[in-house]
C-alpha cells in the first residue's frame, strides 16, 4: 500500500504501509566509541589544568524482523525501538521517504498483538525526518550562521557593535524561529498523510 503527496517545498513524499505475520527476529547491540580533545583553562586558584582526550561510548539497540505478508516475505532494520515481537505476532510498519532520495525512514509501527504502537514522527524527531527528507540542509544552515557571526565580528572591529548584534541574532533567530515556524504546513502535511494511510492499512 503506497500513498504520495507534494510538500510545499515542491519535493514528493512517499509513503508505504507493509503489514504481515513475524516470521523471525534478531536484536544485538553496537558500541560506537568516540574521543575528542579537551581545551586545558586556568582556574579560580590561577592554577593551569591541563587539557586531555575525553572519551565517551554510545550503545545502539539494533533489531532485524522479517515479515509475511500478502504481497511476499520482507525485512525490516530498527534502531533504537523497543519492539517486543514473537513469531506469529501480527506487525504493520509504515515506512516513507521523498522520490529522488535512497534514504528510508520508519514514520510508524504499530503491533497490535501487543498493543504496541510507535510514533515515530513526534515532535523530538521532526527535525531529524526533515533533514532526512532534504527538506533542511545542515551544511548551509551552518554556513548561514558562520557568516553572519564573521560579519559581526567586522562590524564590532568598526566600531558598529550595536549593526552587528542585529545582524548575527537575527539570522539566529531566523534560523530557530521564523524557519521552523514556516516548517508547520509541510509538518502537518506529513502527519496527515501518515493518518491516511493507517486508515487505509487498517491501522486503528
Amino acid at each position: 500500500m503506497r500513498k504520495e503527496v507534494v510538500l510545499p517545498e515542491g519535493k514528493t513524499l512517499w509513503l508505504e504501509a507493509f503489514t504481515g505475520e513475524v516470521v523471525s527476529e534478531r536484536a544485538w547491540t553496537e558500541t560506537k566509541i568516540s574521543s575528542h580533545n579537551t581545551v586545558g583553562y586556568v582556574n579560580s586558584a590561577g592554577v593551569s589544568v591541563g587539557g586531555g582526550q575525553k572519551v565517551t561510548s554510545q550503545t545502539i539497540d539494533k533489531k532485524q524482523i522479517w515479515l509475511r505478508g500478502a504481497a511476499g516475505d520482507k525485512c525490516f532494520d530498527f534502531t533504537n525501538v523497543n519492539l517486543n515481537v514473537l513469531p506469529g505476532h501480527k506487525l504493520t510498519v509504515i515506512d516513507g521517504g521523498c522520490i529522488g532520495l535512497e534514504k528510508t525512514n520508519h514514520f510508524y509501527i504499530d503491533l497490535p498483538t501487543t498493543d504496541q504502537y510507535f510514533d515515530l514522527f513526534d515532535k523530538k524527531n521532526q527535525t531529524g525526518y526533515l533533514i532526512d527528507l532534504g527538506l533542511i540542509s545542515i551544511p548551509s544552515f551552518f554556513l548561514r550562521i558562520a557568516l553572519a557571526a564573521i560579519f559581526f565580528i567586522i562590524l564590532v572591529m568598526n566600531n558598529f557593535a550595536l549593526t552587528g548584534f542585529a545582524v548575527f541574532f537575527g539570522t539566529v533567530a531566523n534560523e530557530f524561529y521564523f524557519l521552523p515556524k514556516k516548517r508547520k504546513p509541510t509538518i502537518e502535511i506529513i502527519k496527515n498523510a501518515i493518518e491516511s494511510i493507517k486508515i487505509e492499512a487498517g491501522v486503528t
